[in-house]
């Protein structure tokens, strides 16, 4: 089976680097970020079990997935920041082409 050479510039590098890079690296923050949590909650109903009281589990607890959520926020932030947000002009540029 002879599959067709396909010629990858710097330029198409980087076409399709802007393009799977959002998603990608979403997608590693996410798995990222559900192992931290199953972590954070199997350690804090251990403690729990053990007899630890819940008022000194709790806030240490809550700050870590306050940390969770804030990271999550950065990372959508950034990655909005990097790839900017659909314009009028935009639009008006795409149906021009």
């Amino acid at each position: 089976m002879n599959l067709p050479k396909v010629k990858l510039d710097l330029a198409e590098f980087d076409k399709r680097a802007d393009g799977v890079f959002p998603s990608a690296i979403l997608t590693l923050i996410s798995i990222i970020q559900g192992v931290s949590f199953y972590i954070l909650a199997d350690n804090t109903f251990k403690l729990v079990e053990k007899g630890v009281p819940i008022a000194s589990v709790l806030p240490y607890s809550i700050l870590s997935l306050t940390n969770l959520v804030i990271v999550a926020f950065e990372y959508i932030w950034f990655v909005g920041l990097f790839t900017g947000t659909i314009s009028v002009f935009d639009i008006i540029a795409v149906q021009n082409n």
